[in-house]
């Protein structure tokens, strides 16, 4: 505000902060493999994405995910292709 001197929060420093990224059952709330690291890359979202679908390969999953660009990459369609048994390119 002006007149005021700037004060600094203490949760404004981040060094390292880490990442998370989890699953929820919808159903439940339950959280499935949460997966926290240092990036948020699209390597690490595919990584997260199979390890869910790991936990019951007989499920019929469904993921709804916001626009990111991790979330539509090359990396997660040739997962989704794969375990979907449609290996062409």
């Amino acid at each position: 505000m002006p007149g005021l001197i700037e004060r600094r929060e203490f949760e404004s420093i981040h060094h390292g902060t880490p990442t998370l990224i989890a699953t929820f059952e919808v159903a439940t709330g339950a959280v499935l493999t949460p997966s926290i690291g240092p990036t948020r890359t699209e390597a690490d979202f595919a990584v997260h994405s199979a390890q869910t679908i790991d936990t019951d390969r007989a499920a019929s999953w469904i993921f709804v995910v916001d626009q990111l660009h991790t979330h539509k990459a090359e990396t997660l369609v040739r997962l989704v292709a794969e375990r979907c048994g449609r290996g062409e390119d």
